[in-house]
C-alpha cells in the first residue's frame, strides 16, 4: 500500500535517525489535499446524520464508537 502511495505522490517514507529499522510514513502537499477531498463528503454525512446532537454530546459518541472499533479492529 504504501508503496503505490509513494509512486502516486501521496506519501513518503523516511528512515528513523535513532533505529534504521523503522521507517515513518507521512502525506505529502498532494497526500494532504487527495485526503481533504476524500474525507470530505464523509464529513458533510457525519455532520448531516449527528445534527440532532450538539458539539458536546457528539465528542462522547465519537469516543465511545472509535473505542468500539478499536476493540474489534487488530493492529490499530
Amino acid at each position: 500500500m504504501v508503496d503505490r502511495l509513494e509512486e502516486r505522490g501521496l506519501a513518503e517514507r523516511r528512515r528513523d535517525p535513532a533505529d534504521r529499522r523503522r521507517q515513518a510514513v507521512t502525506r505529502t502537499p498532494d497526500g494532504e489535499r487527495t485526503f481533504e477531498e476524500a474525507a470530505a463528503p464523509l464529513m458533510r454525512a457525519e455532520d448531516d446524520y449527528l445534527a440532532p446532537l450538539d458539539a458536546t454530546e457528539r465528542e462522547p459518541l465519537r469516543l465511545l464508537l472509535r473505542r468500539l472499533y478499536l476493540s474489534r479492529t487488530p493492529d490499530c
